[in-house]
């Protein structure tokens, strides 16, 4: 009986470092955006031989990652309510703002902070939390806290190069949005927003688009220079910019149909 003991012991030890091996390759799929990879495994993996805290702590960064975010909000809660100072506390942060509830996301950001002062993401939501309330001086020191971390994060970078937008500081912008398409020139909505900020700072498309852009690409980016053009009241500049948009378009662009019926509205005013 005593063998037997020893041996049952020994097999749980070796369940237990099995799952938490399981846990530590799951964490690395769900960092890499290897999400099926990461649900796969989850379906797998024995709840009764891992720590139930790290468990809930992994759920909840699958479900953030999948934007789940209310799941992935009572995840991090339980772990919170049984250890504040966990690292849960960016991510119930993270979720709360993604649902809107920015006093709530707030002060588990604050926490994040207080606990690892070069927590990137942490920073990152705070900084978009003072964006949403115009706090200018709040944002700047945020995203200013958020780059020393991670200088080259393209999320971050993107988020900043709005913020500016926001204030009309456009050739601000469009340096802060060319540092984030070094950072992921295959991110899309980097490159409209560069694109943006460059019809913003005053640079808009020339008429001949580029020989690998389709006539879509190239539509939308007229109609977010027109759009841009008439942010900067320059409203000729605008009409003809939309107009070129609908042209080149091969179908219907509502869009920009309503963007140049606005345009002419105040021209005719």
């Amino acid at each position: 009986m005593r063998l037997r003991g020893i041996l049952l012991g020994l097999l749980i030890c070796a369940s237990t470092h099995a799952a938490a091996a399981d846990l530590q390759a799951i964490e690395q799929a769900i960092s890499a955006g290897r999400l099926t990879q990461a649900r796969l495994m989850l379906s797998r993996i024995d709840v009764r031989a891992v720590d139930q805290r790290r468990m809930d702590l992994l759920l909840g960064r699958y479900y953030l990652a999948q934007r789940q975010d209310a799941l992935a909000l009572a995840r991090f809660q339980q772990v919170l309510a049984a250890d504040p100072a966990s690292p849960a506390a960016t991510g119930a942060g993270i979720a709360s703002l993604r649902l809107g509830r920015h006093a709530e996301a707030r002060s588990h950001l604050l926490a994040a902070v207080a606990h690892d002062g070069r927590d990137a993401q942490a920073w990152n939501g705070l900084a978009v939390i003072a964006d949403a309330a115009r706090d200018w001086a709040a944002a700047d020191q945020a995203y200013d806290r958020a780059l020393a971390a991670q200088p080259h994060d393209a999320a971050i970078l993107n988020n900043h190069g709005y913020s500016l937008i926001l204030r009309r500081r456009f050739a601000d912008a469009l340096a802060v949005f060319s540092r984030a398409a070094q950072a992921a020139p295959d991110d899309r909505v980097v490159r409209n927003n560069l694109e943006l900020a460059r019809a913003l700072a005053g640079d808009y498309p020339q008429p001949i688009a580029a020989p690998d852009a389709t006539d879509d690409e190239q539509a939308r980016k007229l109609n977010n220079a027109g759009y841009a053009a008439w942010l900067n009241g320059d409203i000729p500049a605008a009409r003809a910019l939309l107009a070129r948009a609908i042209e080149t378009r091969t179908s219907h662009y509502g869009l920009a149909e309503r963007n140049l019926a606005i345009v002419e509205k105040e021209l005719a005013e």
